[in-house]
């Protein structure tokens, strides 16, 4: 019984000595841990106000920006969906501006596409290479086209 006493007095000691350790460390450089932290946080909320409103913004702003160069697509006008008409933006200048949306990635699929179309195969291949999909039918079409 003593033995097991003594084993918890010593168990303790060794936790006591490990909370000043930590105690010390932590007030030696409690302003690198403070500066550590803010950094860590910021980072945090910066990635969920570009995930959460920035990207959907911008989405939304590719979506309706891209449909005059869609409805060009339909009507089989590729130069003009691919450039657009000097009012509306084409596929090109879609697949630029919007890059970091998945609407900026179609664009790249509807430049290859219209490239295609108009017998510039070299151009059409670099733009169906950019295109990346989750869609599995889209990406087996593009990858068909190359």
């Amino acid at each position: 019984m003593a033995k097991n006493n003594d084993k918890n007095t010593d168990q303790f000691e060794q936790i006591g000595e490990t909370i000043s350790k930590t105690e010390q460390f932590i007030e030696q450089n409690k302003k690198r841990l403070s500066i550590i932290t803010s950094v860590v946080i910021g980072l945090v909320i910066i990635v969920f106000l570009y995930n959460n409103k920035w990207l959907p913004a911008k989405s939304s702003e590719a979506h309706s920006d891209m449909y005059m160069a869609q409805i060009y697509f339909e009507q089989d006008s590729f130069n003009l969906a691919l450039n657009g008409d000097g009012q509306f933006l084409g596929f090109l200048d879609l697949a630029d501006e919007y890059s970091s949306v998945k609407e900026g990635k179609l664009a790249n699929y509807y430049a290859g596409v219209c490239y295609m179309n108009l017998g510039e195969y070299e151009n059409a291949i670099d733009y169906l290479k950019n295109f990346s999909s989750n869609d599995l039918l889209l990406s087996t079409l593009a990858l068909g086209l190359i």
